[in-house]
Order: C-alpha cells, then structure tokens, then sequence
C-alpha cells in the first residue's frame, strides 16, 4: 500500500509539473494565441508545439545518444569530424549523465575514442560521478569499452579504474575474449596494476584461449609483459599459441611490434623459454614484419623497428641481412606538425640506435665482419642520430610540456649516453648533451651496455654456455 501511495503521489507531482510547464508556454505565446480565431484551433496547437520546440525542453540526441555517436564515428573518415556535431553530444552527455543508460555512456565515449576526441572536462566529470553502485547496471562489454576509452585517450583516472576493477571481478567470466584482452591493454597502459584483477584475468585466458584470435594473444602477452605481471604459465601457453603455425601470419605490424615488446620483457624472467619458444617466435616475426613492409609499400613506423631490433638485440638474435633491411627502413619525415613531430624524432633516434648498437653487437659475434671493420650502415645511423638530435636542439621542448615529459625525454636519451660518446664523439659530449640532457640527471650505462647481460646466475641471452653465438635470424 505504501508503494502505490507513493507512485500515486509521483504521477501526481510529474501531472502538476507538465501542467505547470503547459502554462508557462500559454503564456509565452499568449499574443498568438488571443489572436488565433476559434474556429481554427488546430493551428493554434501547432503554434504552442513549436514554441515547446524551441524553448529547449526535449535532449537533442534523446536515448539513441550511443548509436548515434557510433554510427557518425563510424562514417568519419581521416579524421575529419564536425566539431559542432560533437560539441553538442558532448553537452548532452555532460549535462544530462544521470539519465543516460550505461550503454549509451560507453558507447559514445568509444566513439569519442575512435575519432581521438578528448574532452578532459567531460571525461573528468563522467569519472567523477560514476559510482559503485552505478557501475553494478554495466555489464563485462561496458566497463571494457569504457576502460578502453579512457586508455586510447590517455586520460588516466585511478578511481574509475579501481572502481572498475573491482566489479569485473564478478563480472569477468561472462566477457568475450576481445573484452578480456581490452581490459588487460587499458590497465597496461594507463598504467595500473590490480594483482587480484591480472589473476583472474590469467586464469579466465588460461582457460578460453583456444577461443582467442592471433590479436587478442598478443594483446593480452603485451598487456603482462608491460605491468610486469607474474604469469609465468601463461606467458608460456600464449607463445605456445603464437608459434602454431600460421598465427603470427594474422599479425599487422602494431601486433608484431607488441609481441616483440613482449618477449624482450619477458625472455630474462624465463630464460628456460629462450630456445624453446622465444627465439622461435621472434624468427617468425621478424619474418611477418618484412612481408608486412613489402606489402605495404612504405617506410615502417620508426617505433616497430625499434622493437623488433631491440627483441633481437635483446634475445642475442643477430643477422646482419635483418638489419641492413631495417635500416633501409627508417628514415627521417621531412614534414610534420611541430606539436606532433617531437615524439616521431625520438622513435627514429630509438630506432637508430638500437640497430647501431645491432652492428656493434653482431661485429663482436662474428655475424657479418670484423669489429674494426664498421659496415655502411653503421655510418649511414650515426648520421640519422645526428640530425634527430640536431633538430631537437634546434626545435626545444615546448614550454606546455610538462615536467615530467620534459624528464621522461631526457631519460630516453640519457639510456645511450656512453654509445652516443663513442659513436658521435664530441659532437655528442659537447654540443649535443648539454643542451638535451637535464644537468641534474644521473649518469647512466647506455642500453647496448645493459641489453646483453644477464640477471645474477644466469646466462647471458646472447651466447650459450660453451661460448658460441647463438644462430642467426
């Protein structure tokens, strides 16, 4: 009795306020109205509904809101949107948040995502308001698009996160395996690790992963390798899958460069894996990235050779063919947006140094020439390195940039100090470094240095107990 007494009392109360709100409208077009004959009532009507029209009552996107921004997102292409379209569906979310369902949220955030729109107030005030007990109406499907949209947007919330990651513990074993290995990459890569969350997340892969796609591995190996989280069975059972024949030939280069990322983590902690599947693995990829890069007819991105070339580097899998094809591969862009070109000429000096140091690392095996004996290549790279570090001095880091950023660049560099000393001499030591390098930096080994050696008790990755090199690629 008590709850029909208070529905009556709702109905009532939303009578009297659309009651109030017909008023408000009558008097608004009272001039109109006083003017309009009787006998013509109908267009009287028609008047006070586009008056209701017009004085902003009605959302614009109503509860199509999601598929709406899926399909305009889906129907851009190259990037080009209309801001105003999007501006107006931001708003709309923004304003109207309580009343949309967890559909609708998720939805238009991935599409956002898509189209790389990032509204850090929206964003801020959807992780703000979400709740624990908001979040128990999303199921598995809207918590992965909404922590993967968070992630391609590179808006880090460690509340929602946590939030999320604690109702996907009950929610995980109904998702898909595109959804697991989602979750997996957004926690990876803003950056946060829940072990209960990782735990379930090995033991559902575990479990299904003959229902996972060559993608859906990778992403998921990626994803551990990157929170250095302790999966060992897992790890094993996904290059297990990855070396079965005609997996990796499913591979773009993002997910080649994802698998290589992974295996040069993971290949110290399970060095009883290095012959078995790793070095394997990385034959077959380094493989798939030369078709790919045949294939596509154009120079590869500067970070995927600096991930193969520094698996290989890594694993102790030299080949100087291997390497003078990824040299071939990487060169300089002559244009660019400025905002936007600073991080592409860190890769290429990434890249660049890494198949330097390839060079110098092959010559001391005995793959491909003498040690004293410099390849073209080698010159061909300390040139590249060059003119990326000349032109980072010329074009200085933003002031907008914030510190941190400022740092996490000075560290890149900083990781090859002593090769660049050997390799560019004083125009390095003298020029370069103390215009790129914080003063206040440390002094650190230079990545060659610290690629080929091996934890305490092991064995290093690039020679096997008797002292011989391990096969080349």
């Amino acid at each position: 009795q008590g709850l029909k007494f208070g529905s009556r009392c709702v109905r009532q109360i939303s009578l009297l306020a659309m009651a109030a709100r017909v008023v408000v409208l009558a008097l608004r077009v009272g001039p109109t109205l006083a003017q309009a004959s009787p006998s013509a009532p109908a267009a009287a009507l028609r008047r006070l509904a586009t008056a209701a029209r017009k004085s902003g009552s009605r959302p614009k996107f109503g509860p199509a809101l999601g598929a709406i921004a899926s399909k305009a997102a889906r129907e851009t292409g190259d990037g080009r949107h209309d801001p105003v379209f999007w501006a107006e569906l931001c708003k709309e979310l923004y304003t109207r948040l309580r009343e949309q369902s967890p559909q609708n949220i998720t939805l238009t955030l991935s599409a956002l995502a898509r189209l790389r729109i990032r509204d850090d107030e929206l964003l801020d005030h959807i992780a703000s308001s979400l709740s624990e007990s908001w979040l128990r109406n999303f199921n598995a499907q809207d918590i992965s698009l909404l922590c993967g949209s968070y992630a391609k947007l590179a808006h880090t919330s460690p509340r929602l996160f946590q939030l999320c990651a604690s109702e996907l513990l009950w929610k995980l074993p109904d998702a898909e395996p595109q959804e697991l290995a989602l979750v997996a990459g957004a926690c990876a890569k803003v950056r946060v690790y829940d072990a209960t969350l990782f735990r379930h997340l090995a033991a559902l892969c575990t479990r299904r992963l003959d229902e996972f796609g060559a993608r859906h591995v990778v992403n998921v190996l990626h994803a551990f390798a990157s929170v250095d989280a302790p999966a060992p069975d897992l790890v094993r059972l996904l290059t297990s899958r990855l070396n079965s024949e005609g997996v990796v030939g499913e591979l773009e280069d993002v997910g080649v460069a994802q698998a290589c990322f992974a295996i040069s983590r993971e290949a110290p902690r399970q060095p009883d894996l290095l012959d078995e599947a790793f070095r394997p693995l990385l034959n077959k990829l380094a493989r798939r990235f030369i078709v790919i890069a045949r294939e596509a007819g154009r120079p590869s991105e500067a970070r995927h050779i600096a991930a193969l070339a520094g698996a290989c580097l890594d694993l102790g899998a030299l080949s100087r063919p291997l390497i003078q094809f990824l040299s071939a591969q990487l060169s300089v862009p002559k244009e660019g947006a400025a905002a936007g070109r600073r991080p592409v000429l860190l890769d290429i000096f990434e890249a660049a140094a890494t198949l330097r140091a390839s060079i110098d690392a092959a010559a001391s095996a005995g793959v491909g020439g003498s040690v004293g004996h410099l390849p073209k290549e080698a010159v061909a790279l300390e040139e590249t390195m060059h003119s990326v570090l000349a032109e980072l001095v010329a074009s200085a880091a933003s002031a907008t940039s914030s510190l941190s950023a400022r740092d996490a660049e000075s560290r890149r560099l900083l990781a090859w100090d002593g090769a660049l000393g050997a390799w560019l001499g004083d125009g390095w030591t003298l020029k370069l470094r103390p215009k790129l390098i914080r003063s206040s930096a440390p002094k650190l080994p230079h990545a060659s240095a610290g690629r080929l050696s091996a934890a305490p008790g092991q064995k290093p990755l690039g020679r096997d107990p008797a002292g011989r090199s391990n096969p080349p690629l």
